[in-house]
């Protein structure tokens, strides 16, 4: 079977890293301190893991694909001198997830061209009080159904992916079947 985890009501797929405490030690060691126990403890279970779900931002949905410990290793030094903001996430566009100092969550949205209908301001949106109000925040959109129904729908029926794609669609999306 394909690996999944549930993590705070949350369904998150493989393939999944153990989490190298030297990578832990070398990112607080950036940072200046602790890693807020929430953020740890998401890193602990699905790390390495991709959630596909959405959160609204600012009217949009956005869906991040967060950072292992391995890539936050790379990403925390990176940051320009004086950041106090912790890159966490990426959407694949430009727009990235961050964690503020007081465990806060906070999203850069990259603008877009105007063809697309949405804003093509870039600009900055706190998103939640802290990782635990973003998990519980995310939902399952339509369009992220439909993309994962296209993605495993030509498969074989015991394709390992098409049925946990199965799966957890039929736990997540009410009636997703006769929609697509």
């Amino acid at each position: 079977m394909y690996p999944t985890r549930r993590y705070r009501g949350r369904t998150f797929f493989g393939p999944f890293e153990p989490v190298d405490p030297a990578d832990l030690a070398a990112v607080e060691a950036d940072l200046g301190g602790p890693l807020p126990p929430g953020y740890r403890a998401l890193l602990e279970a699905v790390n390495g893991g991709t959630a596909h779900y959405t959160i609204d931002i600012g009217g949009e949905p956005l869906g991040f694909e967060l950072f292992s410990a391995a890539a936050l290793r790379r990403e925390v030094p990176r940051r320009p001198p004086g950041a106090d903001l912790m890159p966490i996430a990426a959407d694949g566009g430009g727009s990235l997830l961050f964690l503020a100092p007081d465990g806060r969550v906070v999203a850069f949205v990259h603008g877009l061209p105007a063809w697309t209908g949405r804003s093509p301001q870039d600009a900055m949106h706190e998103v939640a009080g802290d990782i635990e109000q973003y998990l519980d925040r995310l939902a399952l959109d339509d369009d992220t159904v439909e993309l994962l129904w296209q993605d495993a729908e030509d498969l074989e029926p015991d394709d390992e992916w098409r049925i946990a794609v199965e799966t957890f669609l039929d736990a997540e999306s009410q009636g997703w079947r006769n929609r697509f």
